[in-house]
């Protein structure tokens, strides 16, 4: 894809929705960085950074950070944003182990976090830029089945399901893939930068016109690639200006 549609560079601020295991974090980190065997460690220009985000604990491979967290929380929207925004957020994230009790990680990152106050976010805010990233990939889907038992609840790994319905309200897979995408789709709006671009993969169905309606609102050029199943979007140069998120979803 990225040999057709060109939308992999260096210097590029990427997130990765869905990350794990990491498969296309690896590439985004092979065609953004550059390796030093020095330090042994990927490297990138101006800075730039490769996050990856899922529901399920996972590590990062080397060169990118990682955030754990449901994409239907405003908050885990604000984290991936201020990630991009503030060092000492970067800091954190990179510090804290993935190894680590997901209740212990959250409550250590929640509590660091709240050391950027108030009077320094007012004073670094007009400097940063209001779109920090360059390129979202996204391949949200329901998790894979979990063995440890942490995690044998759905209810914890699968965000359609965790709803307060007795008994609970059950969505085809291939709907909850559209649920996902809408959430991808918010965040691009709210973080892309303008000519931006958005990579992503869903289950196809009889959605697919109604997505790529409300991607043309968005994007100035959108493909639509059909691969057995499923379907990807590649959507490049995000528009300028203000985007209403309510005129794209209606």
């Amino acid at each position: 894809l990225n040999n057709k549609f060109d939308f992999f560079f260096p210097g590029q601020n990427i997130v990765d929705l869905g990350f794990a295991p990491g498969t296309w974090t690896k590439l985004a980190i092979q065609k953004t960085k550059y390796f030093n065997p020095s330090t042994d460690t990927f490297e990138s220009i101006n800075n730039a950074k490769i996050l990856g985000v899922d529901i399920l604990p996972s590590q990062p491979p080397n060169g990118a950070s990682a955030i754990q967290g449901n994409i239907f929380s405003k908050h885990l929207h604000l984290s991936i944003k201020n990630f991009f925004l503030y060092k000492s957020i970067q800091k954190i994230i990179n510090q804290e182990s993935i190894h680590e009790s997901n209740q212990k990680y959250n409550k250590n990152l929640h509590e660091k976090t709240q050391q950027l106050n108030q009077e320094t976010i007012q004073e670094t805010v007009q400097e940063k830029p209001q779109f920090p990233v360059d390129l979202i990939l996204s391949d949200l889907n329901s998790p894979w089945d979990q063995d440890t038992y942490k995690y044998w609840s759905t209810t914890v790994t699968d965000p359609s399901l965790n709803l307060r319905t007795f008994p609970p309200l059950l969505i085809d897979n291939i709907y909850k893939t559209v649920d996902l995408f809408d959430a991808a789709l918010l965040l691009a709006i709210d973080i892309l930068k303008q000519n931006g671009s958005f990579v992503a993969r869903l289950c196809s169905s009889n959605e697919d016109q109604l997505i790529n309606s409300r991607l043309k609102k968005v994007f100035e050029e959108v493909h639509y690639i059909k691969i057995s199943k499923d379907v990807i979007f590649v959507c490049k140069k995000k528009k300028d200006g203000p985007i209403s998120k309510l005129h794209v979803f209606t």
